[in-house]
């Protein structure tokens, strides 16, 4: 029967097994992709609700939640981002490596290897752009368009509100500039 040689099957088993896990971590990948997706339309959706009710209402006020909203969602966002970059690389310097020892011959998942090699800077600056116009733009708009009405009143509260959410808008401002001078 055409059964293989003995020392083949080890190599067999180890490669199916590193395969499997190459395909659970891409199906990973593709899974917080789709989430981040998720996480973009709520923000957006959230955004464009509470910017409706703010103004049908005539209660700038309601705008003062964009911000906390908007911050949670977008380090959530974040979160899921270097999570599949962390799973990216796994793949690269790991699964990559073993499957190229196992078959020998160096040119196999080269999906990874190709991303790894793309200069970080431009796409860096890309990602941060695109994250703050979706996540920091409209903390900034929410606050400006309630500042007025936030700070004409005696409410002390609605004031600590609004520089809480003023402070949250700044972290991620910083985090983004953070971001642009470590790449």
């Amino acid at each position: 029967m055409n059964e293989q040689p003995e020392k083949d099957k080890p190599i067999g088993l180890e490669l199916e097994a590193t395969l499997a896990e190459y395909q659970a971590l891409r199906r990973e990948i593709e899974y917080r992709t789709r989430f981040q997706q998720g996480v973009v339309v709520a923000n957006v959706t959230a955004f464009a609700a509470v910017l409706a009710a703010s103004f049908e209402l005539n209660n700038p006020l309601l705008l003062l939640v964009v911000p906390f909203l908007s911050s949670f969602l977008g380090f959530y966002w974040i979160d899921h981002g270097l999570m599949i970059d962390d799973l990216g690389t796994y793949i690269r310097k790991t699964i990559q490596t073993k499957v190229s020892e196992i078959v020998g011959c160096s040119e196999v998942l080269l999906w990874e290897k190709h991303v790894g090699s793309l200069k970080k800077g431009a796409r860096t600056l890309r990602f941060g752009l695109l994250v703050a116009g979706l996540f920091l733009l409209p903390s900034i708009l929410s606050l400006w368009l309630s500042f007025g009405t936030v700070w004409e009143q005696e409410d002390t509260a609605n004031k600590l509100l609004w520089a809480f959410g003023a402070a949250f808008a700044l972290l991620w401002l910083i985090d983004e500039l953070g971001g642009f001078k470590s790449q």
